[in-house]
């Protein structure tokens, strides 16, 4: 679980048990958390525009991209079968952003697509059967 408190914890919820609390990672609102395929590692983006790349039995962030969409608006980042991290945002100019990164090198995106400048926040969905990203827009 994740959320308003900047406090990610990690849960056995066949016991209703809590694993890991990770409390000194993020500074500000984090507005989801991704797990990567085997469960090792997972992706988060927070309201200070950075996406992270966390080991929880570690507690550690062990990559970060620093404004991953410079916009205001809030974000979302996944983890894909592959491996690699699917995120969406806003540019500066609240333009609508989709942008697939290298979880190796957050440098720059390995793509970056411009949508429209719909202010209505684009929620990533993905289904690793079919390798396919479905991106709703909320309000849209």
């Amino acid at each position: 679980s994740a959320g308003c408190d900047n406090v990610i914890i990690v849960w056995n919820v066949g016991t209703a048990e809590e694993l890991y609390y990770l409390d000194n990672l993020h500074p500000d609102i984090i507005y989801n958390v991704s797990w990567n395929r085997d469960g090792s590692l997972f992706c988060s983006a927070c309201k200070d525009k950075s996406v992270r790349i966390i080991d929880p039995r570690r507690g550690q962030v062990i990559a970060e991209r620093e404004k991953a969409h410079e916009g205001a608006r809030p974000m979302r980042a996944i983890f894909l079968a592959d491996g690699k991290i699917f995120t969406t945002g806003f540019s500066r100019m609240s333009e609508r952003q989709l942008a697939l990164w290298d979880p190796e090198n957050l440098e720059e995106p390995m793509a970056l697509q411009e949508l429209d400048s719909s202010n209505g926040t684009l929620l990533p969905f993905y289904d690793p059967d079919t390798n396919v990203i479905y991106v709703c827009g909320k309000g849209d």
